[in-house]
């Protein structure tokens, strides 16, 4: 029978009234088997939070950071490593979700995230903090469909640390495509699209990145939102609709961005009804999911609609 993570950090002493064990008697519980249990259950909250609601992971990720964080004042010598890297692994989800459910600790998360990977010597994980933190320093711009120049500096470092690990190259490699394209480089993004192809192409499961760690990306839906935002944005509507439409399955978090560009697409394609419908859909999509986050883009993308009647109806909507 699998030893149960609180059941496991009990017997360790770190949950039991009155401190804990002495160093040397810890390290000698923390065997690898122990240690692979407590990394398997971060990488099981990063394929729940592709689910989940943002604030049951969230409340989870932060309970699991705390006792790897309380292990690591006792841990000794190799052990360390592979606790901070369960710890970065930890803290970096808990940052995805303080980030969708707009809480005011995604920052902090990041950081110790952060702090966790460089501590392992993890380029995986120092990577993804490096990707959330130029899509959470550019919010405001990307919620009314702007570009962020400074996020192409912390994208182009993330995909120097990542090291050949596909499907995160791919993920880096999309993100900055949309950059390229918000900024008017259509050259650079269109290579940098086909890039995220080609590292797309070569993918094989990785449990430790958050973005793809619910295997979702072996069907394409995943890649095929962040196509559809590129192609969006280097105004090529019908593409970006038609792959955008891939989309709609699947997790709330892939479907509602998807559902935003193609309102975009339908409102510069002349098609008012269908845009409404969409960001209608999005943000009932997101509130039941508790994508607090999100509800900017589907504001933003809103403003761009002249009156009509299905717009009142979005606007009905969004007032509650």
């Amino acid at each position: 029978m699998q030893t149960t993570r609180r059941g496991f950090l009990s017997t360790l002493g770190i949950l039991a009234v009155g401190g804990t064990l002495p160093p040397s008697l810890m390290a000698r519980y923390l065997n690898p088997a122990q240690l692979d249990e407590l990394h398997h259950h971060a990488q099981t909250l990063a394929q729940q939070v592709h689910g989940a609601p943002p604030v049951v992971i969230l409340r989870s990720a932060r309970a699991h950071l705390a006792d790897v964080e309380a292990l690591l004042t006792v841990a000794m010598g190799r052990h360390r490593l592979s606790l901070h890297r369960t710890a970065g692994l930890t803290a970096l989800v808990a940052a995805y979700a303080s980030r969708w459910a707009a809480k005011p600790r995604t920052a902090a998360l990041l950081e110790q995230a952060d702090q966790h990977a460089r501590s392992a010597g993890d380029g995986v994980l120092h990577a993804q903090v490096l990707v959330l933190r130029a899509k959470t320093a550019g919010e405001e711009a990307y919620a009314l469909d702007a570009g962020y120049t400074p996020a192409q500096k912390h994208l182009a470092a993330a995909l120097a640390v990542a090291g050949p690990t596909p499907l995160l190259r791919a993920q880096i490699r999309y993100e900055l495509a949309w950059d390229l394209a918000a900024a008017g480089d259509r050259h650079a993004a269109l290579l940098e699209l086909d890039a995220a192809e080609v590292d797309h192409g070569r993918a094989t499961p990785a449990a430790d990145v958050v973005e793809v760690a619910d295997g979702a990306w072996r069907v394409r839906r995943w890649s095929s939102g962040y196509r559809g935002a590129v192609l969006r944005r280097l105004g090529r509507h019908g593409d970006a609709i038609a792959v955008c439409s891939e989309v709609l399955q699947g997790p709330p978090q892939w479907q509602t961005s998807a559902m935003v560009d193609m309102a975009r697409s339908h409102a510069a394609l002349g098609d008012v009804d269908a845009a409404a419908a969409a960001l209608e859909d999005a943000y009932l999509l997101n509130a039941g999911a508790g994508l607090a986050q999100r509800q900017g883009r589907v504001r933003a993308a809103r403003a761009l609609l002249p009156d009509g009647p299905a717009v009142r109806q979005l606007d009905a909507v969004l007032r509650g």
